[in-house]
Parts: structure tokens; C-alpha cells; sequence
């Protein structure tokens, strides 16, 4: 009896020292993304928070939609690239991993003139066509930085697709120092624009990436282990066809409010919006850190647990996700008038009264990312698409309008609508898709053939 109790006992004991050790490496994992995304996150947000201190109402609503032109092509690249590395890495190429990283990389230099070739002229014709200087300058300097940058960003994202951010977080630093240098050199000659600004996150992405690299060890010549570059091609492309609607659409959310309000009230009421949202930006990427690492983690759970390990994954994270976001706009609501003197010197007072909406919109959008993830983890980015594709169809047919009629009140009315629309659809969208697979799989243990054979 007594062999028996101190078996229970140490077998207890066992479980709790598994369960405390898979914990602390989590929470370890964890907490080296978060510093990760914040140095970076915190340098860029310190260029916009100059920036917005610094220049005109006109000149920053031209930085903003130059940053919206660069958003636009982060979210072709993170369908194309990012995300599927995110899915594939830890699924098809997980004994092969570095090779499929080399084939990738391999890759940017044409990703690079292409990026060149398309913004390039963009830039230009906004040079001949716009009235005002800045527009076309800003253009320029998010067209030169954007190769280097995105290069940085799929590096990063090799580290995290093999759990290790640890090292992904030295390279934050290293972009954070470099930036913050350099805007402290930039700031004090009076040479911040936005031109400038992009030029920054250039010369930080350009420190970083190299050193990146040299600690990856991916191959950059093609090895005889290596997946060819046609076979990564044809899966990134199967599943970046869906994922680059459903990024297009996420950005057109915002980016639709851009130009409208640009084109109905000015460039001035256009940099007051980025300024409202700039307030939604540190939790944004806080939560875009964790993703980097909850979706290799849900991609991993589905191949080993299946549609039932996901489920469980699924509400872990809407419940972090959610709660970390309340917590965070309690204090922004609370303090508004403190934060919004802080960051802009009472540039934009109007802001005061939209600062809870806009917050209630970015719990809404949060919430909608964690019950996203699953879906993406699962190879359902169709899906995704069809719930963002509903709510930018609200942005567009109803955001615009209300936009040119009440401004900047007429965007976040419509903007917490929207979320609120996605929100619903992806939920629902997720729980069909996981109680489908869990019926296939029960199907697939209970067919009838074999429990004859096994009853013969």
C-alpha cells in the first residue's frame, strides 16, 4: 500500500515538474518576443511620435499615407512569405528547415526589384502629380527602406518559426540602437522628415539583418538536401493566393479611411487619424510579437493533437489576447488628456472625445487576430479572407460615406461596426472548420471495414 501511495506520488510529481517546465519555457519564449517586437516597436513609434510633434498637420498626414503605401507591401509580403514560412516551417519543412530558409532568402533580391520597380514609380508619378513636396520625398524614402526592412522582418521570422526568438531579440537591439542613434543625430540637426524617418529604419534594418543572418546559418547556396525553389514557389503561392486577400482586406480596413479622409477633408485631417491611431499601435504590436510564436505553436499543435489541440489553443489565446488589450485601453482611456499632451503638445484636442472608440474598435480588431490565428494554423486562410472581406466591405460601402459626411467620428463609428461584423464571422467560421475536421477524424477511426476485420 505504501509502494503504491509513493508511486501516485512521484508520478504526480512528475506531471507538475513536466507541466512547470513546459510553462516557464513558454512564458520564456514568450517574454524574449515581447522584447523583441517592443524595441522595434518602440523605435518606430518614437520616429512617429516626433514626427507628428514636429512637422505640420499636412506634412504628417503625408507621412501617413506613405506608411499605408509600406503597409500595403508588408502584407504582400507577410501573405507570400511570413505567413506560409510560419505554416510550412514547422510542418512540411521541419526536418529540413534551414534549407527551406536558404531557398527563401535566395529569393529577396528579385522580391527587392520588384518592390523597387513598382513603388519607384509610384513615387515618381506622385512627384509629377502632387501639389505638395512631401508626399513624393515620403514616398521615396519608404520605396528605398523597404527591401532592407522586409529582409530584417523574414529573418526575424526564421528565428521565431523554430521557437528561438531569444536570438531574434538580439537583433531588435541591435536595429533599436542604431535607429535611436541616429534619430537622436537627425533630431538634433533639425533634419527630421519623413524621408528621414524611413531612411532610419533603413540603416537600423541594415545593422540588424547581416548579423541575423550570420547567426541563422541558412544556406544561400542551394544544397542537395534542399527543397527546389519551384516546389516552395507553387506551396507559398497555394497558400498566399488566400492569405493575400485576406491581408489586402485587413489593410484596406484602415487604408480605404486614409483616402477618403485625405480626398474629403485634407491631408491635415488625414495625419490627425494616424495620430488617433498611433494610440492603438504599442498594444497592436505587442500582440503581433505573440503572434509571431502562437502560430508556428497552433501550426505545431494541429499536426500533433489535431482540430481538438487547436480548439484549446484557440481560447488560451482569445483570452490572453483580450485581456492584455482591456487592460492596456483602461489606462488610455483613464489618462487620455496626460498621454494625448504628452505625445502631441495638444496639437490635435479634437482627438480627446474618440480616444474610447477607437479603443473599443482595437479590442474588437484583437480579438478577431486570436481567433484568426487558428484558422491560418489549420491551412484555412480562405477562410480568414471571407471574414476580413466582410468587414472591408463595410469599411468601403459605409466607412467612406460617413467618412466625408462626420470625419474623423464618422471613421471610428464605422471602424468599431466592422470589427465588431469580422469578429462574429470569424468566430463562427473557426468553430465550423474545427468541428468538420474533428468529424472527419472520428469518421476515419470508426469506418466500417475495419471494425469488421477487427471483429474477425
Amino acid at each position: 500500500m505504501a509502494s503504491a501511495t509513493l508511486s501516485i506520488q512521484n508520478s504526480c510529481t512528475g506531471r507538475l515538474a513536466s507541466l512547470w517546465e513546459r510553462v516557464r519555457s513558454r512564458a520564456g519564449k514568450g517574454s524574449f518576443a515581447l522584447v523583441d517586437q517592443g524595441l522595434l516597436a518602440c523605435s518606430n513609434f518614437l520616429i512617429t511620435m516626433l514626427l507628428a510633434r514636429q512637422l505640420t498637420p499636412e506634412q504628417y498626414g503625408a507621412y501617413a499615407l506613405a506608411f499605408e503605401a509600406f503597409l500595403l507591401l508588408s502584407v504582400l509580403y507577410a501573405a507570400f512569405v511570413l505567413e506560409p514560412m510560419s505554416v510550412f516551417g514547422q510542418s512540411v519543412y521541419r526536418d529540413n528547415m534551414k534549407d527551406y530558409f536558404g531557398v527563401l532568402f535566395r529569393l529577396h533580391p528579385e522580391v527587392s526589384l520588384v518592390v523597387l520597380g513598382v513603388f519607384g514609380t509610384w513615387a515618381y508619378v506622385a512627384h509629377i502629380l502632387a501639389k505638395s513636396r512631401a508626399l513624393p520625398q515620403a514616398l521615396t524614402g519608404m520605396c528605398l527602406a523597404a527591401p532592407v526592412v522586409l529582409l530584417l522582418w523574414a529573418v526575424r521570422r526564421a528565428f521565431y518559426v523554430k521557437l528561438s526568438p531569444k536570438v531574434a531579440a538580439t537583433g531588435g537591439a541591435v536595429y533599436c540602437v542604431v535607429l535611436l542613434t541616429g534619430l537622436l543625430l537627425v533630431y538634433k540637426m533639425g533634419w527630421l522628415s519623413p524621408f528621414m524617418a524611413f531612411m532610419l529604419m533603413a540603416f537600423g534594418a541594415a545593422a540588424a539583418g547581416p548579423y541575423l543572418l550570420s547567426q541563422l546559418k541558412a544556406p544561400l547556396k542551394p544544397g542537395t538536401a534542399a527543397p527546389s525553389t519551384a516546389e516552395v514557389v507553387q506551396k507559398h503561392w497555394s497558400y498566399g493566393r488566400w492569405a493575400v486577400l485576406s491581408a489586402v482586406a485587413a489593410w484596406a480596413s484602415d487604408a480605404v479611411y486614409y483616402f477618403a479622409m485625405s480626398s474629403s477633408h485634407g491631408l491635415a485631417d488625414a495625419g490627425a487619424m494616424k495620430a488617433l491611431l498611433n494610440l492603438s499601435s504599442p498594444v497592436g504590436q505587442v500582440f503581433a510579437a505573440l503572434s509571431l510564436l502562437t502560430l508556428p505553436f497552433a501550426s505545431k499543435t494541429h499536426r500533433q493533437k489535431g482540430a481538438s489541440g487547436v480548439r484549446k489553443v484557440a481560447w488560451q489565446l482569445l483570452l490572453v489576447y483580450v485581456g492584455g488589450n482591456l487592460a492596456y485601453w483602461m489606462v488610455i482611456v483613464l489618462f487620455r488628456s496626460s498621454i494625448l499632451h504628452l505625445m502631441y503638445a495638444n496639437k490635435y484636442p479634437q482627438l480627446l472625445a474618440l480616444v474610447p472608440w477607437i479603443g473599443l474598435a482595437s479590442l474588437l480588431r484583437i480579438a478577431t487576430t486570436a481567433r484568426a490565428i487558428p484558422l491560418r494554423a489549420v491551412k484555412a486562410p480562405s477562410l480568414v479572407f471571407y471574414a476580413y472581406g466582410v468587414s472591408t466591405a463595410i469599411d468601403c460601402m459605409v466607412g467612406a460615406p460617413m467618412v466625408w459626411r462626420f470625419g474623423l467620428r464618422g471613421f471610428v463609428w464605422t471602424d468599431v461596426c466592422s470589427n465588431a461584423v469580422a469578429l462574429i464571422v470569424v468566430s463562427v467560421l473557426l468553430r465550423r472548420k474545427l468541428y468538420s475536421e474533428e468529424r472527419e477524424a472520428s469518421a476515419s477511426q470508426f469506418r466500417p471495414e475495419q471494425v469488421l476485420a477487427a471483429a474477425v
